[in-house]
């Protein structure tokens, strides 16, 4: 009341709202920035190099084998780590990217290598968005984020029988 009689407004109130609202921010953000680079740091080190597999190493059954009972495995794993819907989502749909990727680069037939790379390309986050959202009719992110988590370990099951591998 003193500072109304004088022509002063008192704004103690909004600046704590406005540094509570700058440090929820910077902690929601914070939070996020960890999220991403731990989901990045699981992805780099899990990758086919760093677990010691050459090149052209593997049969395509081999290769089939490692994707399927080794790798989709540890996105469960590992994507039970990150902290944001969202970004668990982007980090089981990265790791999953990668995963083909190193499967790829470990086969010895080149020439299925090179048709998976062509016929099969891995979706950028954005074209996966609509994909699922146009061939799954999702439209809400919670549900796309949710069913992202969840195919993000799975296998098609005709290529496993095809090749003759069992997932464990």
């Amino acid at each position: 009341m003193q500072y109304k009689e004088e022509g002063l407004i008192d704004v103690s109130g909004y600046i704590i709202g406005f540094v509570g609202a700058i440090g929820k921010n910077v902690v929601v953000r914070g939070v996020k920035f960890a999220s991403e680079i731990q989901g990045s740091i699981y992805v780099k080190r899990e990758n086919r190099e760093t677990q010691g597999m050459p090149k052209y190493s593997l049969s395509n059954q081999e290769a089939r084998e490692w994707y399927v009972n080794t790798q989709l495995p540890k996105i469960k794993e590992l994507g039970n780590k990150i902290l944001t819907l969202e970004e668990r989502a982007k980090f089981h749909f990265n790791f999953r990217n990668q995963a083909k990727k190193d499967t790829r680069d470990a086969m010895r037939d080149r020439a299925e290598a090179g048709r998976l790379e062509f016929q099969e390309k891995n979706k950028t986050w954005e074209e996966w968005i609509e994909y699922v959202r146009t061939e799954k009719g999702l439209t809400k992110m919670e549900d796309i984020y949710n069913y992202t988590i969840k195919s993000s370990s799975r296998s098609r099951p005709s290529v496993n029988e095809n090749l003759g591998v069992i997932p464990k």
